[in-house]
């Protein structure tokens, strides 16, 4: 595991563990650079795997660009039927005007639950309540000049925690996606063991 230190707002601080599986993307994302990292981390997967790892890291690029995204990495473990299976982790701090956390976390359960197919619940954390909600989506993404343009749908499973803290008026927003939705219960596992991780501080833990 490795101890993520993001700065939040002003001197304010959070903390959390990200597992050692996830990789970095490069703050410039662009394509080489990509591609390498596909190279080191699955050297004998096969081209549509490796399209799926590409279109996953440009949707992780995008959401470099945004301001209020703190980190955002992919994984690419070994997987017994389709040799690996890629996920992508994004944390970002979004802005969010509330006064009690509690109901912050209730309110947006109350949002995001009512997407079709979507289980939302209140989950408590050691640094307070947070919101979490897991579903299915469809990443519409560009198709290839070769495969004749246009967009093709990925599915993916994925799950979102939100943690208002209301000092700083703003939430930790985790988010975990896979298109391996047969693997789902390990990223689940490893999405709360995240979560439950976080905390806020002025100064680095243990020091």
């Amino acid at each position: 595991m490795s101890t993520e230190a993001l700065q939040a707002s002003g001197d304010t601080r959070f903390y959390l563990d990200v597992p050692n599986i996830f990789h970095p993307l490069p703050l410039l994302g662009g394509e080489e650079e990509l591609a390498a990292m596909a190279d080191e981390l699955m050297p004998d997967a096969g081209d549509e795997m490796r399209r799926v790892w590409m279109d996953l890291s440009r949707t992780l690029v995008g959401a470099l660009s945004q301001a209020d995204t703190r980190y955002a990495g992919l994984c690419c473990e070994r997987d017994s039927d389709t040799g690996v299976s890629p996920a992508a982790l994004v944390v970002a701090t979004p802005q969010l005007s509330f006064g009690d956390p509690r109901v912050a976390a209730a309110g947006i359960v109350q949002v995001v639950g009512s997407t079709p197919g979507a289980d939302a619940r209140v989950l408590n954390l050691p640094s307070g309540p947070s919101a979490v909600v897991a579903k299915e989506r469809r990443l519409r993404l560009p198709n290839s000049a070769e495969a004749g343009g246009g967009e093709r749908a990925l599915p993916v499973r994925e799950a979102q925690m939100y943690i208002p803290h209301k000092p700083w008026q703003r939430m930790v927003l985790i988010s975990l996606s896979t298109p391996a939705i047969a693997d789902w219960d390990v990223y689940a596992r490893i999405f709360v063991r995240i979560g439950r991780s976080v905390r806020f501080g002025t100064g680095m833990p243990g020091a």
